[in-house]
């Protein structure tokens, strides 16, 4: 038998505090480039319900930068942000308010450089560009990641890539403030992450920041244990793509699925926590090769933990990490079970939620995983 989940994603069957029914959200996302805005596909939009009933739900944007909620957001309060991954932060509406049966257009045209205008953001933006070489020699490094995170007011973070003659550039897109200034590039030829520190960007100005970087010779040979090897990398904010500090970093010898190795006998636990950057460093000595599990850990956001880092040679073994903030309000996942032949409703079907890609730990009560006589279940995920 086909056991199939018909959800509702506007905050459920009708009962307490839902009686009120469904509005629609929707708008364009387009960026300005040069002036002149443009569409942006693959943007995330999210509605946030602040008063009554928690509901959040998200969506992308077509190839047309448009979004919609069609008819499932429930009448209320929302806050609605959008952001897509490297091309602008969230920029967020408060207190939106939307109707029964009524359709709120809300068009987000943003730039690249530190989000709407507020407190701390109408100084206007700057230029930030600059080369990353190999110290010494001159070389230019392509393909290098350089990100600016503003310390001092409104957050900000943001990262480009060099081109082919070491070059970066921030053009004109950074909001006036105080920043760190990193670079950093994985893989071969690689190298850990180099940060200035306190870098003032001033509006309409250009801002020249150059690293010249010790890549620290060859590798060691080969051996028979981990003497040479290093894991690191750098922690950020799933959602505002920000640097985050004091993650508590764990690496365990033993691996596979839920950590099913670890905890043998001869077993150990390297532990430290990252820094201002976000980055973090674990030096392993005399250690043998194998699977090893490595574990985040931050108040306020979900535990992430990697069970398949498997170290069998000498080097930098870089594991970069995104950690899912848990939701300001009550949040909830429901629906209704209904068997897929009939369309009747299932009552007492267990209810599992699993992160597919097995990095992030969920704890949930079991009185809340079975649905009910009618077939609705409700799981809070926070």
């Amino acid at each position: 038998m086909w056991v199939n989940f018909s959800v509702d994603l506007g905050g459920g069957p009708s009962g307490p505090g839902n009686e009120s029914g469904n509005g629609t959200f929707c708008g364009f996302v387009r960026l300005d480039v040069n002036g002149s805005y443009q569409p942006v596909p693959g943007a995330t939009v999210c509605v946030n319900k602040t008063v009554g009933e928690p509901f959040f739900a998200c969506v992308l944007t077509n190839d047309s930068g448009f979004y919609v909620f069609d008819g499932n957001v429930s009448a209320g309060i929302y806050d609605v942000t959008a952001f897509k991954d490297g091309v602008f932060p969230p920029w967020t509406f408060n207190n939106i308010s939307v109707g029964v049966n009524e359709t709120v257009w809300l068009d987000f045209n943003v730039s690249s450089g530190g989000g709407p205008p507020g407190p701390g953001n109408e100084s206007g933006n700057g230029t930030v560009c600059g080369y990353v070489e190999v110290s010494g020699t001159g070389e230019p490094i392509p393909g290098a990641t350089v990100c600016v995170n503003k310390t001092v007011g409104e957050p900000f973070f943001a990262s480009v890539l060099t081109d082919e003659s070491g070059f970066y550039v921030f053009d004109g897109n950074v909001s006036a403030g105080v920043y760190d200034v990193f670079a950093y590039k994985e893989g071969e030829n690689g190298f850990p992450p180099w940060t200035v520190n306190g870098v003032e960007v001033v509006a309409n100005e250009t801002n020249w920041v150059n690293f010249s970087i010790d890549m620290g010779g060859p590798p060691s040979p080969p051996g028979g244990n981990a003497s040479n090897v290093t894991v690191r990398g750098i922690v950020k904010d799933h959602v505002t793509r920000n640097p985050l500090p004091n993650v508590v970093i764990l690496l365990t010898q033993g691996g596979g699925p839920f950590g099913g190795g670890m905890g043998g006998p001869d077993s150990f636990t390297i532990e430290n926590t990252t820094n201002s950057a976000g980055e973090y460093i674990l030096d392993l000595a005399d250690a043998p090769y194998g699977s090893y599990t490595i574990q985040a850990s931050l108040d306020g956001y979900v535990t992430y933990m990697n069970w398949s880092l498997t170290i069998d040679n000498p080097g930098v073994y870089w594991v970069n990490i995104t950690l899912t903030p848990f939701f300001t309000q009550p949040t909830y996942i429901v629906g209704v079970v209904t068997d897929n032949e009939t369309g009747e409703t299932i009552s007492d079907a267990e209810i599992i939620l699993l992160d597919t890609n097995l990095t992030h730990m969920l704890e949930m009560g079991k009185e809340d995983t079975f649905s009910n006589d009618t077939g609705y279940f409700s799981i809070r995920v926070n």
